[in-house]
């Protein structure tokens, strides 16, 4: 019966020296990754940050493929007005008329 009693000490020896392990491996892999997850966090900001740029490139690309005069392709980005401006008005070659 004593030997079982051993055994079963080793075994929740071993559990607590496991434990301690994965808890010194934990700190030490969030240490290390804190640089790296600052990076890609940076990344995603930029990435996120040029969306908008992109899609205006896009619009334009698309805007002199299909032959769409600039004062329609701009009236796209005006948040679903129609219209434009006043102060937009003058540089088109086409009126777009204001609701």
């Amino acid at each position: 019966m004593g030997s079982l009693a051993e055994v079963g000490n080793d075994v929740m020896n071993l559990a607590e020296l496991q434990a301690k392990l994965v808890a010194l491996d934990a700190r030490e892999a969030a240490s290390r990754a804190t640089l790296p997850v600052t990076a890609v966090g940076l990344g995603l900001v930029i990435a996120a940050a040029s969306v908008p740029v992109a899609l205006l490139g896009l619009a334009d690309i698309l805007a002199r493929t299909l032959q769409i005069l600039p004062g329609w392709a701009d009236a796209a980005d005006r948040r679903g007005r129609p219209g434009l401006r006043r102060a937009d008005r003058g540089r088109f070659h086409r009126q777009i008329p204001m609701p």
